[in-house]
């Protein structure tokens, strides 16, 4: 049971943080470690303080364990691999501490001096499992940490890296889906800044995601100059698709919500039933799409007063949720 904001009363736990911080790589390799490296990597994100009992600064100490893993693949009798786990240690305390930043640039020299480590390659999945790890959790102080890391990555990538693009459009696109869900109006200016890096022409999945930040944009802002320009590029978008694309529904989709925003109710309608059919059934996105083809729908009775489009906006959601629940 969890009695005090630092007390921690499980003994693996406490004995496990104490040989970690002294930098004793054994403290993940005893037998039985990856059951409890498995626990407490569960219980470092979560929002109450029940479970393991620990309290939250041990809880956000055990960040480090991923960390330590990283670096115990590359040979635990390392000389170096001591300092390295104070390092993963140091930066998981200063997450507790909400030093986004400080915790950031730890993680970052500490990836530099890795093997390989210094690669933009590997800050981009470090940065990509934490915003996956965020938004499976919510935990706000792992985020601050992904947004900071992703800074770092965006400034790191060479402007003439043939993945440069792809690397823009995702690492914008994460971060503007944290903006909107923590209504961050500067982070989400920053995410578009971010993705229009490569131009108003390109790579169909980057043009739809800038489209989409615009829009959240406009949900805030209500400037008509954001639903212009999402209009423009999500047609860009949607015309930039490749035949190998996988999941061609999206362009759709964002366009079909550009077009509902700029109350072009038809055309709108149309696209977003090209995205739901285009979108498998167990996408994480089905249901969501659904939906928006029912707002659609909505708003077009609004208008209209149509009975049909008003049964449609009241099924599209129900088929939504049973196709993804089948």
């Amino acid at each position: 049971m969890h009695t005090g904001a630092d007390e921690v009363t499980d003994d693996p736990v406490a004995e496990t943080i104490e040989r970690l911080s002294r930098g004793s790589a054994e403290a993940l390799l005893d037998p039985g470690a990856t059951d409890l490296v498995a626990r407490l990597r569960a219980a470092a994100f979560r929002e109450s303080g029940g479970g393991l009992g620990v309290g939250v600064r041990e809880a956000h100490t055990l960040l480090a364990l991923g960390w330590a893993r990283f670096v115990l693949l590359r040979g635990a009798d390392r000389p170096e691999a001591g300092d390295e786990l104070h390092d993963v240690v140091e930066a998981a305390f200063l997450v507790a501490g909400a030093r986004f930043d400080g915790a950031a640039t730890v993680l970052t020299d500490l990836l530099a001096r890795l093997p390989y480590g210094d690669r933009w390659e590997v800050l981009n999945d470090v940065v990509v499992d934490l915003f996956a790890l965020w938004r499976h959790r919510g935990a706000r102080l792992v985020l601050g940490v992904a947004v900071a890391l992703a800074r770092r990555l965006v400034d790191r990538v060479p402007s003439d890296d043939p993945n440069a693009e792809i690397v823009h459009s995702n690492i914008g696109g994460l971060l503007a889906a944290a903006a909107a869900a923590i209504d961050d109006g500067p982070l989400l200016d920053e995410a578009i800044a971010v993705l229009v890096r490569d131009g108003t022409d390109g790579n169909s999945t980057r043009l739809a995601t800038l489209a989409d930040a615009l829009l959240k944009r406009h949900d805030r802002t209500r400037q008509d100059a954001d639903v212009a320009a999402a209009l423009d590029r999500a047609r860009a978008a949607v015309a930039a698709i490749p035949s190998d694309d996988p999941d061609p529904a999206f362009p759709h989709m964002v366009l079909g919500l550009a077009l509902l925003a700029g109350e072009k109710h038809d055309e709108a309608v149309a696209e977003l039933r090209w995205a739901v059919t285009a979108t498998p059934h167990d996408h994480p996105e089905s249901a969501a799409r659904w939906s928006n083809l029912g707002l659609a729908y909505s708003e077009r009775h609004a208008l209209r007063g149509g009975r049909q489009d008003l049964d449609d906006a009241l099924d599209a959601p129900n088929v939504g949720a049973a196709l993804a629940g089948g």
